[in-house]
């Protein structure tokens, strides 16, 4: 039996876009739907934006700067709102869409009668059999998480026919191979196209060529498909190309765009120039070995039950109808690591909304790079799941949107440094977007710390000098010239307050009765701010930063820190104030639960601070206790909450709830009934945070396991300042760990039980203090054996 851990799989091809599955290489991305007489590959390739780099600053920013400040701080949210809206948000304030390529048509007509007439050259007395007529024998699509390959097979007339595809990192194309048991039995039509702006071009008799333009003067793309055939022949059809009786066919495809002023059609040429005399083994072991030297860093294995041998969607209903399936959860989480492989790789752009994947010209919410959590989600998991490589698109992408979010930052708020608001796309958009909740510029300083957490768990003092401590400073060079003192007679009086402030897209009602988004100094900026300055202190204090310049720009984080604005338990209901002022929450159950930042992403709220603690589950609570109105990416969010708060069991509720309410037949994600792919990629990190956290100074081993995962391992985990874990667990308790670090550290830990440790079967001296702590050296490359005292 094949593992359940590492297969989704169906008895069906899929009907629509959310059935299909994905295959992608961080660049190119493709959705396979497994038909068997009529296949549909969908194809991406993720410069394919409409759009292009603009001035967007509103000319009266700093002058209505000035008037919302005077306003927000009297009181007067209606009057700042409107000078908001006129005077600060950009113009034009919305950024264009994310599209895609286009469509790779696979006719095989009549395969399911495969009879004589197809070996006697009758082939089109056959007609395409009707839905109602069934599928062929044996039929099977999957993809296997072990190889990165989406396999369509099943049985017609006595053969067997295979069809894989794949996306290559090595090569740079994406790979179709059609194999039958039988020689001579392969036949089949090609055709490419795309729903507009496109053509396509039969230019020689084995090579198809689709070519478009986003928009006049938009980003203008190329792709072009190799057909490789053992044995058989090649006809043209207009633009279609016919194949009769081949053995074996592989095709090739290749796509780009003049996105960063590049040659499409070149690229495209070199990349088939490059692969084309290579055997289909010879692309298919590089794409293997290339794809598994990432995802087998890591594997996490549940218990088996009945239902884990059935296909995925009979397993997601019967999740739904409360059948528990825990090993369903081992293939959700490296579902998730695969997707986060396929569409964030080293060279490439980072995941965004859709991941690498779309389907529509106009795709929802643009399919955006979302700042105020979506991209986030996104990589959390990077770095505890060991996929720390494919965090590095995040960062190049960071570091090329700086120079735009500079340009905003002095004329948007005549400020130091950079910044970057709620969305932004490819072409450098950092200004205010969408209106007053896009009037939030607190994205560039939360999506930079990702920056510090990649330090945080490889030790790499060489990344934390050249490129996380830059993009904090300039994040927080902005933050200490947008800060601005509180007047006296409202809350938080002498104190820095950001402002204007919001948390994300809520609103609350103020005494007089009028409903607002806009105040000043929410929760979530503060505990972004405090995080922010905390992150650069400890990278002056790591670098050994003594410059004058240095210490000035310290002495400027230390004096604003002091003066920031605390974060308030409400004495209303004993749970994390919103907003800096107790308001009445026009929606109780709001789908962002923005101010426990501090609980998670954070780790300013511990289980060593019992006060705040105790008030984040306040909020946790009862937000879900409000007839929430959850969303998939949101429920991910929660996941990670209970995980920190040690409550396994809410956290594991909550992964089901996921699947109950959101999961769709391949596993991608919704959000307000859209196809939502990048946020289910944070499944996999709560789900690695329910089995290990070090964000507090200790690695705690098992802080959050559910009584349903009663026996189960996880191996190649990472910890905060570069260790990796193995555990195992029987009977819901710890029974061995693994942990070993590339350099000579100190590691401190924390179990529920009671431990020995020993290194190559020596006993290892430790320290254990209260609590269960336990403190020893590790030397490196050394394999230490954590186990439970008898």
């Amino acid at each position: 039996m094949k593992n359940t851990s590492l297969r989704l799989w169906y008895k069906k091809p899929a009907r629509e876009w959310t059935e299909a599955l994905p295959a992608g290489n961080g660049r190119l991305g493709a959705m396979i739907f497994g038909g068997v007489e009529n296949e549909l590959i969908q194809l991406n390739e993720e410069t394919i934006w409409k759009g292009r780099s603009r001035t967007r600053y509103n000319p009266q920013a700093l002058k209505g700067l000035k008037e919302a400040r005077t306003c927000i701080f009297k009181g007067d949210t209606v009057r700042a709102s409107k000078i908001v809206e006129e005077k600060i948000v950009a113009v034009p304030p919305v950024i264009e869409s994310y599209q895609p390529l286009g469509n790779l048509h696979i006719s095989m007509p009549g395969i399911t009668r495969c009879t004589d007439l197809h070996l006697s050259g009758k082939r089109d007395q056959l007609k395409n059999t009707s839905p109602e007529s069934g599928l062929p024998e044996n039929y099977c699509r999957e993809l296997d998480l072990s190889t990165g390959i989406v396999r369509t097979e099943f049985n017609a007339g006595q053969a067997h026919f295979t069809r894989e595809v794949f996306c290559s990192y090595p090569d740079q194309v994406i790979v179709v191979h059609i194999g039958c048991s039988k020689p001579g039995r392969i036949f089949c039509h090609l055709s490419m196209d795309r729903s507009e702006n496109a053509s396509t071009v039969l230019s020689r008799l084995d090579t198809i060529t689709l070519s478009g333009e986003v928009e006049k003067d938009g980003i203008k793309f190329f792709s072009e498909m190799y057909i490789k055939t053992e044995s058989g022949s090649l006809n043209a059809v207009g633009n279609t190309l016919r194949i009769d009786d081949a053995d074996e066919v592989t095709l090739l495809i290749a796509a780009a765009t003049n996105f960063n002023k590049n040659d499409p059609a070149g690229i495209c040429k070199s990349y088939i120039k490059a692969v084309k005399n290579k055997s289909y083994n010879e692309i298919r072991n590089s794409h293997i070995a290339d794809y598994q030297k990432l995802f087998q860093k890591t594997a996490l294995n549940l218990e088996n039950c009945e239902n884990s041998i059935l296909p995925t969607d009979e397993r997601i209903a019967g999740i739904k109808n409360s059948n528990q399936d825990p090993d369903f959860f081992s293939l959700y989480f490296n579902y998730c690591r695969y997707l986060l492989l396929s569409c964030s790789r080293p060279g490439t752009l980072p995941s965004h909304l859709q991941g690498v994947w779309t389907d529509k010209i106009i795709t929802p919410w643009n399919s955006a790079y979302v700042f105020n959590i979506n991209l986030q989600i996104n990589y959390w998991q990077a770095e505890v799941c060991s996929l720390s490589e494919c965090s590095l698109p995040l960062f190049d992408f960071l570091e090329k949107l700086v120079p735009f979010g500079e340009k905003t930052a002095k004329k948007h708020y005549q400020a130091r440094g950079w910044v970057a608001h709620h969305i932004t796309d490819i072409f450098g958009c950092t200004e205010p977007m969408d209106g007053t909740h896009g009037v939030w510029p607190m994205g560039g300083a939360w999506i930079c710390l990702h920056a510090f957490e990649h330090y945080l768990f490889s030790g790499d003092k060489k990344f934390l000098k050249t490129r996380a401590f830059p993009l904090m400073k300039g994040a927080a060079e902005f933050m200490l010239d947008f800060l601005i003192e509180a007047p006296p007679g409202i809350p938080a009086a002498g104190k820095l307050v950001t402002n204007p402030s919001h948390s994300p897209e809520n609103s609350f009602r103020r005494a007089d009765g009028s409903v607002s988004k806009l105040t000043y100094g929410a929760s979530m900026d503060l505990e972004i701010i405090y995080r922010l300055f905390q992150c650069c202190l400890q990278s002056i204090e790591a670098l050994g930063l003594k410059t004058k310049k240095d210490l000035k720009f310290r002495s400027e984080i230390e004096s604003a820190m002091q003066r920031l604005a605390p974060v308030v338990i409400s004495k209303k209901t004993g749970g994390i104030q919103e907003w800096i002022e107790d308001y009445e929450e026009t929606d109780p159950g709001h789908r962002h639960i923005s101010h426990l930042f501090a609980l998670f992403p954070g780790c300013m709220i511990t289980d060593k601070n019992s006060d705040y603690f105790q008030a984040a589950r306040k909020t946790l609570e009862r937000r879900l206790a409000s007839d929430y109105n959850a969303q998939g990416w949101s429920l991910v969010w929660i996941a990670h909450f209970w995980a920190r708060l040690q409550d396994g069991n809410n956290a594991w509720k909550t992964l089901e709830r996921i699947v109950k309410e959101f999961s769709l037949p391949n596993l991608f994600s919704t959000a307000h009934g859209n196809p939502q792919v990048g946020d289910i990629e944070g499944l996999s990190s709560a789900i690695a945070e329910m089995l290990i956290q070090s964000h507090d100074g200790e690695i705690h081993l098992l802080p959050a396991l559910p009584d349903v995962w009663t026996d189960g391992e996880v191996r190649g985990l990472r910890a905060r300042t570069g260790f990796e874990i193995d555990i195992q667990w029987k009977n819901g308790k710890l029974d061995k760990a693994y942990i070993s670090s590339g350099a000579d550290r100190i590691c401190r830990f924390r179990t529920k039980e009671s431990v020995r440790i020993q290194c190559s079967g020596t006993a290892v001296e430790f320290a254990k203090t209260s609590g269960n702590v336990y403190t020893f050296k590790v030397i490196k490359n050394m394999k230490y054996l954590i186990y439970a005292a008898v």
